[in-house]
């Protein structure tokens, strides 16, 4: 018995008074931990973590509640932590509800296994969109390039192209196709 619990028995006369005392202060203090667990386990959201943090997070509650005399089927655990996951997440999660023979090790593989899937997805997508903002930025160096040279070989400014006599006119011509009306990065 720790001193704590030991200075709030220390009224009682009989061991039977120490026995009743004690069980109801053990009683109590298992009542109040499983009522904070049960809260934190409604309120674990996965958010930004990963998923294998995640699940050993709700794992853990899980256990610590059925310690404290609360114990949790594979039904409730695996809803609340369904109910825990975003929107991108919808399709193994309908996936998985249907079963009815889910185990712990089965919601564990197959949410691992998504998880790893999404962010390959996520990184392909990173680098396509990388790819494809390096294209921009070369389209952009040569346009820009493109325009010096028109500029000085061809006399353009200010989107205006001046021919022979200084005579102002209003379409450039291509260098790629020597063609009247665009510019190369347009051709």
């Amino acid at each position: 018995m720790t001193i704590e619990i030991a200075s709030q028995l220390i009224h009682c006369k009989t061991s039977k008074e120490l026995w009743t005392a004690a069980k109801e202060l053990s009683g109590s203090n298992t009542r109040s931990r499983i009522i904070l667990l049960k809260s934190e386990f409604q309120r674990t959201r996965k958010g930004s973590m990963k998923m294998e943090d995640y699940l050993s997070r709700m794992k853990t509650i899980a256990d610590n509640l059925t310690l404290a005399g609360s114990s949790l089927s594979i039904l409730d655990i695996s809803s609340q932590i369904f109910a825990g996951l975003d929107a991108e997440y919808n399709p193994i999660v309908v996936s998985l509800s249907e079963k009815e023979d889910l185990t712990w090790v089965e919601l564990q593989a197959t949410l691992l296994t998504f998880e790893n899937r999404l962010e390959q997805l996520n990184s392909f997508s990173n680098l396509s969109l990388s790819q494809a903002t390096a294209n921009v930025a070369q389209k952009n160096d040569f346009k820009d390039a493109s325009r010096g040279a028109w500029r000085g070989q061809r006399g353009f400014r200010g989107g205006r192209f001046r021919g022979r006599g200084g005579r102002s006119h209003s379409k450039p011509i291509c260098q790629v196709c020597n063609k009247a009306g665009h510019i190369a990065i347009n051709c």
